[in-house]
């Protein structure tokens, strides 16, 4: 164990030295492009003069012929010869006049030239900054991590080098990497995504190593050791670019082998962006730079220009990078790795301030202690804003994000409070909560005590969710006690040292001893019921602080007050739903007791009557009342013509109890009441049914649409005025609508219709709730002089019997 702690250390200090050291070549770089004097001019690669200070020697259209003697093809433009205050010999030819000119090797690069020197150096600091977060954070014994660190190193250190212009090993050191960092490159992809066992063997690997060992002819050459003929030179010069050449397309070979060979969609998707942000890197190098000088011997543009595509490699690579996972956060490493980037970005703008004092002051005066104060006063005021931002910057980057009190408390709130019931809560409030504190999984484990049921969900990526899925009620009854006492986070250690005597469960022991478990978060609901949220570690390894606990105190509280009112609203619902059983119960069985009463006086009382009418009759022939007692004959006459009545009184009560008609269909009962209606007030009524008349309907849905058209009607009787009356009827499979319609004087309808009880109208009142019972729907649409309508609806998937 201290062998392998010994070897994580070497080489985490391994690596966090290459990284300042490569750091440190690439400030030096920059220092040089910003110290370099400049000749005042611009030319283009075939020597003609495009930019020229107005004050400075050299005029725009320039033909450069000669640098001190020597062609401009061959001189290469001997920077790393010259030192600051030379005298440079210019053959040129101007407007067709050849000319010798002499300049002075002193003066400032302009802002445009600056940028242009620097452009390079952005590149290699973003290689940089992408690779040292890779190695940093590898994964002890990674490969993949290691090798992208090693690649991005070179290609920085190689980038900032060949930017300097002096001394001339620079160049060399940079040509020199460039041929390892094709190496390294092609390597990285023979293990990245997935290893190429069939091309990852040794062989491969020591021709790939092999072939970027010829760039130490370099350093032979440099060194004054090793000197080419011309014609091995040039080829020479051109096995450097059919190099990176061959890298460029293995490494596009094997991410297009690696995307075919894929079995995950996710894979997929991130070698394509990886092959994406590379062709968007290396096709404008390749086109207007590296190609052209080849067969032309002149780029079409700069490659200082074209380098800035370069930026999208890192960019791909590290979102790849943070998709795939390979770098794994250990804890042993500080989020303090963030100074690293801070130091960096001083020093670049140190060097910027100097440069523009620069600008405006003598080169003597730099080293006032005006100046001096002025560059520390600047350094000062940007540090602390700096370093916050780039620690959140950072932490988004490696930790999944940056977090604050106001932020997760506001954002979790928020989810919340789309929440309407227990399931879809927990579901929320774990999957917020490990979204917002950026840990890497949450488990919400609610028991509602009075039902005894245990509701869980998991957010994140959990080594044995299924064992908290099969938790019981049962199974955590020291726990469950324990934590109804809490107000606040509590660790496993806690648990475990407070309950040391009780008898735990064997479920209780083992999620106790769970090492990947780190806070316990008690949420408490109604009636004793508890939910216990369960967080793991936090990305990267750091642990709960003060601020962490107190966030999750307070989403705990409010999360106990959301769960408390999603219980309260479900009991209402419960208790609304029980009302609506009531009144349902309460509604038929009051229209069984009018079936039963109606049957009763259509049974018995109707037939006495009419029994008793016929024994007059019978006693009135018998007797011969008409020629023997004429009165008493008128007053039998009278007695029967009143039971006549009374027995019709009693069947239109039957047929208000229970219409007949309805033991025929909905539709033969409307037709009998909308009779009887015409009958009997003189008012025309225009009925008409629509759809299929042989729809099956429930006899609790046709009893209402009864009533419905009865209380319509009588309505119109009563008050209306009306001289015709509408009744329409619409059977479908789905539901069944009737409309009333009439010309009546209409009314004011009331924006609360429960308000005409208070005149005594009860009748528009208990139509909607004999239709609201059956999930219907009730309207009524009408103004003074306009007449009335009513409308109802009632779906018959729920309700046909």
């Amino acid at each position: 164990m201290m062998r392998l702690y010994s070897r994580k250390l070497t080489l985490q200090i391994g690596t966090t030295l290459t990284a300042l050291i490569a750091l440190a070549v690439i400030l030096w770089s920059i220092w040089r492009v910003v110290m370099q004097p400049d000749l005042g001019a611009l030319w283009t690669d075939s020597a003609v003069v495009y930019y020229a200070r107005p004050d400075g020697v050299l005029r725009e259209g320039d033909q450069l012929v000669n640098v001190d003697g020597m062609p401009f093809r061959q001189s290469g433009f001997p920077y790393y010869r010259w030192r600051y205050g030379d005298l440079i010999a210019l053959e040129i030819v101007r407007d067709g006049q050849p000319l010798v000119v002499t300049m002075p090797y002193v003066e400032r690069a302009p802002l445009s030239v600056l940028l242009t020197r620097l452009s390079v150096v952005f590149n290699a600091l973003v290689f940089w900054g992408i690779g040292a977060a890779v190695g940093l954070f590898a994964a002890f014994g990674s490969r993949q991590g290691w090798l992208f660190f090693l690649w991005c190193q070179t290609l920085a250190v190689s980038l900032a080098l060949g930017s300097v212009t002096s001394p001339a090993w620079a160049a060399h050191g940079s040509l020199i990497l460039t041929w390892l960092t094709v190496a390294l490159a092609i390597h990285f992809h023979l293990v990245f995504p997935v290893s190429h066992a069939r091309l990852n063997n040794r062989r491969v690997l020591v021709l790939i190593y092999g072939v970027a060992a010829l760039g130490l002819l370099r350093l032979f050459i440099a060194a004054g050791l090793l000197q080419l003929p011309p014609a091995l030179s040039a080829v020479y010069a051109a096995a450097f670019y059919v190099w990176v050449l061959v890298g460029l397309v293995s490494i596009l070979g094997l991410l297009i082998r690696s995307h075919r060979r894929a079995v995950s969609a996710v894979v997929k998707r991130q070698i394509g962006v990886v092959a994406v942000s590379g062709v968007v890197a290396i096709v404008p190098l390749l086109t207007l730079s590296i190609i052209p000088e080849l067969l032309f011997g002149e780029a079409v543009v700069s490659p200082s220009f074209t380098f800035l595509f370069l930026i999208a490699i890192p960019v791909g690579y590290g979102y790849a990078v943070r998709r795939f996972q390979f770098i794994r956060l250990e804890r042993y490493i500080s989020r303090d790795v963030t100074a690293v980037y801070v130091v960096g970005l001083l020093c670049i703008l140190y060097f910027s301030i100097t440069y523009v004092l620069g600008v405006f002051l003598r080169a003597d005066a730099l080293d006032t202690p005006l100046a001096n104060v002025i560059t520390i006063i600047g350094l000062v005021i940007v540090y602390n804003p700096l370093y916050r931002r780039l620690q959140n910057y950072v932490d988004y980057l490696l930790y999944g994000g940056w977090y604050d009190y106001p932020s997760v408390v506001g954002e979790v709130t928020h989810t919340l409070e789309q929440a309407t019931d227990i399931d879809v809560l927990v579901s929320t409030l774990t999957q917020s909560v490990q979204k917002s504190m950026r840990v890497q999984w949450a488990c919400l484990l609610w028991r509602e005590l009075k039902l005894g049921e245990m509701v869980t969900h998991v957010a994140g990526q959990l080594d044995d969710q299924p064992a908290f899925e099969r938790l019981q009620v049962g199974d955590l009854q020291h726990l469950v006690a324990f934590l109804q006492a809490q107000t606040q986070p509590v660790t496993s250690q806690t648990i475990r040292q407070a309950l040391s005597a009780a008898a735990l469960s064997a479920e209780e022991r083992q999620i106790l001893n769970y090492q990947a478990l780190r806070l316990w978060i008690p949420i408490v609901g109604l009636k004793n019921s508890l939910g216990i949220l369960i967080l793991g570690p936090k990305y990267g390894g750091d642990v709960f602080d003060t601020n962490d606990m107190e966030i999750l105190r307070v989403v705990a509280r409010q999360a106990s007050v959301i769960f408390q009112n999603v219980q309260l609203i479900g009991e209402l619902q419960a208790q609304a739903s029980e009302n609506e059983r009531y009144q349902k119960e309460i509604t038929r069985t009051r229209e069984e007791e009018r079936k039963r009463i109606a049957r009763e006086l259509h049974d018995q009382v109707i037939q006495e009557l009419v029994g008793l009418k016929y024994r007059l009759a019978h006693v009135q022939s018998s007797l011969k009342l008409s020629e023997t007692n004429p009165e008493n004959n008128e007053r039998v006459v009278s007695l029967q013509d009143d039971i006549g009545v009374l027995i019709q009184t009693t069947r239109d009560l039957c047929q208000d109890l229970r219409p007949a008609a309805l033991d025929l269909g909905l539709v033969p009962s409307i037709r009998s009441s909308v009779s009887r209606f015409e009958m009997a007030t003189g008012i025309a009524v225009q009925l008409q049914v629509e759809g299929d008349r042989n729809t099956r309907i429930g006899e609790d849905v046709a009893l209402c649409i009864y009533r419905c058209t009865s209380e319509a009607l009588s309505n119109i009787r009563k008050h209306a005025l009306a001289r015709l009356a509408t009744v329409c009827l619409t059977l479908t499979p789905e539901r069944v609508t009737l409309s009333v319609v009439d010309d009546g004087r209409g009314f004011t309808v009331p924006e609360r219709l429960g308000s005409l009880m208070e005149d005594n109208h009860f009748g528009l009142v208990g139509m909607r709730e004999r239709v609201e019972l059956l999930n219907g729907a009730f309207r009524i649409q009408s103004h003074p002089d306009g007449g009335t309508t009513l409308d109802v609806t009632i779906p018959l998937s729920d309700t046909l019997v």
